[in-house]
């Protein structure tokens, strides 16, 4: 795992909300298919791939959040239907960093701070094969991967794409 920031976990950690889910275990009578309904009218001009989109993420929410539970993640607090949170209503962020980054130690996996993906390496046919990151402020390097994810944090910072995809919070 790159991370650009100097700390594991990166915007993550700073996270003091929740995990929006729906068919957890924790969810006595909130279905992915409620979840689903709740974003569409959020984004009630979604195009068809944009609804397909929407319902891959609330399908899959659920297993993830219990995922994430069996992992150790304490998400036993249910607000507002999908909101799933720490029973003690503590930060989720500096709940579920700690429980992920023990997870990528038991699989070995190597975590990298102060890590700029500056471009991504493909082969011949176009298919990505790593990134040219900078490391520690280092002259950027090569970094070759089986499959490379890219987790570019939210949209909050960009007024474009927050009244594009949120415009309840456009202006804020």
């Amino acid at each position: 795992i790159l991370e650009k920031l100097p700390l594991i976990g990166g915007t993550t950690l700073l996270s003091s909300t929740a995990y929006n889910a729906g068919g957890a275990a924790a969810q006595k009578n909130y279905t992915a298919k409620d979840y689903e309904a709740k974003l569409l009218k959020g984004f009630p001009k979604a195009d068809a791939h944009d609804r397909a989109n929407i319902r891959q993420l609330a399908e899959l929410s659920g297993p993830t959040a219990d995922w994430l539970s069996a992992m150790g993640a304490d998400l036993s607090r249910v607000a507002n239907g999908s909101q799933l949170m720490p029973a003690d209503g503590g930060a989720f962020g500096q709940m579920i960093v700690p429980v992920l980054k023990k997870r990528a130690d038991a699989l070995g996996v190597k975590i990298v701070t102060n890590a700029k993906a500056e471009k991504l390496l493909t082969d011949k046919e176009g298919r990505v094969v790593g990134v040219e990151a900078s490391i520690k402020g280092g002259e950027p390097q090569a970094v070759p991967a089986k499959a490379v994810i890219l987790a570019a944090g939210g949209f909050a910072s960009s007024p474009d794409l927050v009244k594009r995809f949120s415009p309840q919070w456009a202006g804020y």
